[in-house]
């Protein structure tokens, strides 16, 4: 089965799910079983090798950010659907060559609560680690 056969099985999936009324017990099933950030983070890149769209938006994003950034002191980011924040090592990186020093620089994700005692740990664990790359 190709990847654009896989993609079209999964999506007719969940397009019956959400006309049968079930999508949220299939997410809820899902979104219980933890995956370790290693395992999610080579799925994400198997993603992105397959399907290109998804890091184009991230370095258009990244562009215009960095667009605005050139002549900014503050820099503050909303990122709706964070999940493990994958795209703001690179800008970071980016911000801390700017000419005469980076702007102060904060980025508020925000993503869908898990299912759990801590629905917002995910959010957190990416703060925390983005906040120590930073260092």
């Amino acid at each position: 089965m190709g990847i654009d056969q896989r993609l079209a099985h999964y999506f007719a999936k969940a397009l019956e799910a959400r006309l049968a009324g079930t999508g949220t017990q299939l997410y809820t099933a899902l979104a219980t079983k933890q995956n370790s950030t290693s395992y999610i983070s080579k799925g994400y890149q198997l993603y992105l090798d397959a399907c290109p769209f998804k890091m184009i938006s991230v370095i258009f994003a990244n562009e215009m950010i960095t667009k605005v950034a050139e002549k900014a002191k503050k820099l503050h980011i909303i990122d709706f659907g964070i999940l493990y924040g994958f795209q703001w090592p690179i800008h970071i990186q980016h911000l801390l060559r700017t000419v005469g020093g980076p702007p102060k620089f904060r980025i508020t994700g925000i993503d869908l609560p898990q299912p759990g005692f801590r629905p917002m740990e995910g959010v957190k664990e990416t703060g925390r680690k983005l906040a120590n790359y930073c260092k």
